[in-house]
């Protein structure tokens, strides 16, 4: 490597590791009573992340109790709204709920639209949920502290919601039941993982006026209208979305990394990041106390494109995109007319160069991809992590860097070599192009993410391409690491972004943005990217070899990084025959004592068809429920004598049912399938259930299958230290006609 190559190699490797760091959580701040400190919040969480509180639960009622005592000894208002709602999702499928919402209000001094702080206390039946999502519970506790004696105009709103990890419920509840009207704004909190920076990640649209507000009071403020429009193209959903759909403006912040304990057992206070609770709750207080004190009247404003750089939240008009683009594509056309009228380029060679580094972008995709799906094959523990995002994860993102950096040095050091710097320079670009393009008509306000590096890029060419003389050594050093700055400082921290959002289940979304990085380094330092100058290839294969190894040497379980591992006892009255099974798609360590020889079957009301199953022996511990039928007036009591989590109701033939009734609500307003249905009874766990049929012909008898689920095993629950219970119920089936 020459001496030019060296300089601008070193200051590459600076500027992304400048933009990496400046995009990192803020460190935590000692106690205070005159700002928002971690370690306060931390003592709230401690409290309610102490074990798994599942919704109707027990756990979760002393949640509830905490949080109501807290905001008591405020002096805060505080009522809980019980809410009662039924959701679907299909005409087989039903769910019937019973949710707390804990709603405490700050009055304003004025009578104007209120700022609601929404986040939700319960947990998935598998995790403590100190992250996901008690920690943004934690905060607002600690927020309302600081706020309630600063006479804000505006009414600040604490909705902690109930339900949200099983479907959204006590949004959905709060939002059928309450006048949105009343709401100018509104700021979720969320968590999928346990670390990283507290990103703004899902806006309203409009969203202009909205994100000049982060920006100017945010504390290392987070964002990017590309997650915004990317989120808008997901299936996903947190409690915002409810009020989303009926337009009420917010913001959706989240942290994302540590995504290998979302729904952990592991989901605890200990392994928590606290910079990440530091930079949740600051920047929560900063906004409450901005937004507490604006008028919230109408907040919408034309979309912005906005995204990080190098520490700084960048805003600008969307409306400039369209113009932004007209200008690279001027520029992209006067550097390929100078190349060609300086003889520097012929049209064969640049449309030969262009469809070679299209097909280095599509195989690079491809080759990802591959990797992905090799490793979840290779490593069948990683598929129990959601997106297969094992503690290892980070390694295989080294090593598609790696790969990337490998195969993109053969590509362009051929097409160099082929063709030369000129028609490969000039193809990159048109690459580019194609991509500004079709981001702009599927994203439009994350065309940035394109169109301003490609814009640097065909700034810089020009005015190589313009010279008449060859440029001085200190004048290509500079030319080169102008041209790589902002796509480093973009595209580095986005691809870590992609990666955390997807892992390995989609490793193409990296390994575009690598090539994209490989192309603007191949633009600014063309010299490095040669057959003779192998110290990139050496790199490449190093990088992905280790990541590899590393990778291997972490992929086993252990007492600190625990295999979450499903395990059900599952007892069938009607048959007497009781089973263990798991949910998991492979028998592990955590299970494997308990299914050796299991088959694959289909038991009655589980999650899905086949499972892992082994018949036992093994009695029910529970005691038993007593179900008094009333033929007569087609319905049933049912008393437990222990509380469940969960009831879940399987009707075979609907054929001669107009309507069914639990505690005397309504299961549906219509129901046109005619077939089997399956009622999920949630949050009604500490009542006795009357279930009622509404029959077309009541002379017929109609039969119902009820699985009732409960928070214990028959039998003393032994784990190998590296392994964690990730379910760990006990499932009752009964048959009843009626």
């Amino acid at each position: 490597m020459n001496f030019k190559g060296l300089v601008s190699f070193v200051l590459i490797i600076v500027i992304g590791f400048i933009s990496v760091i400046l995009e990192k959580p803020i460190k935590v701040k000692p106690k205070t009573d005159s700002g928002f400190s971690a370690l306060n919040a931390k003592v709230h969480l401690d409290v309610m992340a102490s074990e798994i509180h599942f919704m109707g639960t027990q756990e979760n009622r002393k949640v509830k109790k905490y949080i109501l005592a807290e905001f008591a000894k405020l002096n805060i208002p505080t009522e809980v709204f019980i809410g009662r709602t039924n959701s679907s999702r299909s005409d087989r499928y039903i769910r019937m709920s019973r949710t707390e919402n804990i709603i405490a209000t700050i009055k304003g001094k004025n009578s104007g639209k209120a700022l609601v702080l929404c986040a939700h206390y319960d947990s998935v039946l598998s995790a403590p949920g100190a992250a996901d999502d008690v920690h943004a519970v934690a905060c607002m506790l600690e927020v309302a502290k600081l706020l309630k004696d600063q006479g804000l105009k505006n009414d600040i709103i604490f909705l902690i919601t109930d339900g949200e990890e099983m479907g959204l419920l006590g949004a959905k509840a709060y939002t059928e039941n309450y006048d949105l009207s009343k709401i100018g704004l509104i700021l979720n909190y969320e968590a999928r993982g346990n670390s990283g920076p507290s990103i703004s990640f899902e806006w309203s649209d409009r969203n202009g006026w909205l994100v000049k507000q982060l920006k100017k009071v945010g504390r290392r403020p987070i964002a990017s209208s590309m997650s915004f429009e990317i989120y808008n193209l997901l299936p996903n959903d947190t409690d915002y979305s409810y009020f989303k759909d009926k337009n009420v403006p917010g913001i959706n912040h989240a942290f994302i990394d540590g995504f290998s304990y979302y729904h952990n057992p592991d989901d605890t206070p200990e392994k928590i990041n606290l910079n990440s609770v530091q930079h949740t709750g600051e920047n929560m207080y900063l906004l409450a106390q901005h937004f507490g004190n604006e008028d919230l009247t109408d907040v919408n404003s034309e979309n912005a494109s906005f995204f990080n750089l190098l520490g700084s939240l960048v805003v600008y008009p969307s409306k400039l995109d369209i113009f932004i683009i007209a200008l690279c594509f001027i520029l992209f056309f006067i550097n390929v007319y100078l190349c060609m009228k300086n003889k520097k380029l012929s049209f064969k060679s640049f449309a030969l160069s262009a469809l070679c580094l299209l097909i280095l972008l599509i195989v690079n995709a491809s080759l990802a991809f591959g990797i992905g799906e090799l490793v979840l094959n290779l490593y069948p523990d990683y598929n129990v992590f959601y997106s297969g995002q094992y503690y290892n994860h980070s390694y295989y993102f080294m090593a598609v860097a790696g790969m990337v950096i490998f195969s993109s040095w053969l590509a362009l050091s051929f097409t160099n070599s082929k063709w030369g710097k000129h028609a490969t320079r000039l193809g990159i670009l048109f690459i580019l192009s194609i991509l500004m393009v079709a981001i702009y008509y599927v994203m439009p306000t994350a065309v940035y993410f394109i169109s301003l590096p490609f814009l640097i890029m065909s700034a810089i060419l020009l005015y190589e391409n313009g010279r008449k003389n060859e440029i001085s050594t200190k004048s290509e050093i500079l030319s080169g690491t102008l041209i790589s700055l902002i796509p480093f400082a973009l595209w580095i921290p986005m691809s870590y972004m992609f990666f955390l959002a997807f892992s390995l289940k989609l490793l193409s979304g990296p390994a575009i943005v690598f090539t994209l990085i490989a192309f603007a380094f191949c633009t600014g330092q063309n010299n490095l990217w040669t057959f003779k100058n192998k110290i990139l290839a050496y790199l490449g294969l190093v990088i992905f070899i280790n990541g590899l190894i590393i990778a291997h040497i972490k992929s086993k379980p252990s007492q600190e990084f625990p295999l979450p591992s499903s395990l059900i006892y599952h007892y069938d009255q009607s048959t007497g025959l009781a089973h263990w099974l798991s949910l998991d798609d492979h028998i592990n360590i955590g299970n494997k004592s308990y299914l050796e020889n299991a088959e694959l079957k289909n038991l009655s009301l589980m999650n899905s068809g086949d499972c892992w199953a082994k018949k036992t022996d093994i009695k029910p511990h529970l005691k038993s429920i007593e179900i008094i039928s009333d033929s007569l007036h087609s319905q049933l009591t049912v008393v437990r004598g222990q509380e469940a989590f969960q009831t879940r109701l399987y009707i075979d033939d609907m054929n001669n049912i107009k309507q069914i009734y639990v505690n005397e609500e309504a299961a549906y307003k219509t129901h046109k399938g005619t077939g089997s249905l399956v009622i999920d009874l949630l949050g009604l766990t500490s009542d006795s259930l009357n279930i009622r049929l509404e029959k077309k012909d009541t002379s017929t008898q109609n039969e119902i299958i009820m699985s009732t689920r409960y928070k214990s095993f028959p039998i003393k629950d032994v784990l190998p230290e590296a392994s964690k219970r990730q379910d760990g119920y006990s499932s009752i089936v009964q048959q009843i006609k009626i």
